[in-house]
């Protein structure tokens, strides 16, 4: 498992965003700004951190016209597979069997063999709930044969299409200010993108803050 750290930093404000990277794809946002980031400038910032981490640089500098710097951290590099926070293998074919029947509507029957393929797959239930909901509505050919075999076999790949849509956790509509202030940064960068998909458009107000509105009632 690869992870790459970036420190984003503005020469008008102290502290820093820590942007971290998992294979690539983007897996968490620490902000260290204090004083704290209007909510104009946060909803910038996230705005513009990009999904691949060999985007981020580039993003950052021209985007916002150098009044921010990003730079690499020392290189996490390589961290064992026993980091993961892994499930028994009776909560990983549970969890496939679940979506398998929510997806197929019969209910699927495991083999011995597959047991132990899922079982070297280390992973938590949150990652393969989200990877799996990716496998299922997935046509791509290496994911046309819906079995426990097949998605060890091809779990990159299927990752890979999993990380490349934002993550949904079921957030609210309509828009509530105090709902979306309780939000974790990832959340928020998820969140704007949603609302975005649902017509809203965020519109500044007094300088520092601002409200997300309905684009149909900005012309009313």
């Amino acid at each position: 498992m690869e992870l790459n750290k970036y420190k984003i930093t503005s020469a008008s404000t102290p502290g820093y965003m820590m942007v971290v990277y998992q294979d690539s794809h983007l897996k968490s946002i620490l902000n260290e700004f204090k004083p704290p980031l209007t909510e104009v400038q946060l909803n910038y910032i996230l705005r513009i951190i990009p999904d691949d981490h060999a985007q981020i640089v580039s993003n950052i500098v021209s985007i916002s016209k150098g009044k921010l710097s990003v730079e690499p951290v020392k290189a996490i590099g390589e961290e064992p597979a026993a980091n993961i926070q892994d499930i028994p293998v009776n909560d990983k074919i549970a969890i496939f069997c679940e979506l398998y029947e929510q997806a197929e509507g019969i209910k699927y029957k495991i083999t011995a063999a597959e047991v132990g393929k899922i079982k070297a797959l280390a992973i938590t239930a949150e990652d393969l709930r989200f990877v799996l909901e990716a496998y299922f509505p997935c046509h791509e050919w290496f994911a046309k044969t819906k079995s426990v075999g097949n998605f060890v076999r091809y779990f990159n790949e299927v990752r890979a299409i999993a990380h490349a849509r934002p993550r949904r956790k079921g957030f609210k509509l309509p828009y509530s200010h105090e709902y979306y202030v309780a939000l974790s940064m990832m959340d928020k960068r998820d969140y704007h993108i949603f609302l975005k998909e649902n017509g809203y458009e965020f519109v500044p107000s007094g300088g520092k803050g601002g409200q997300w509105v309905l684009k149909s009632n900005l012309t009313k």
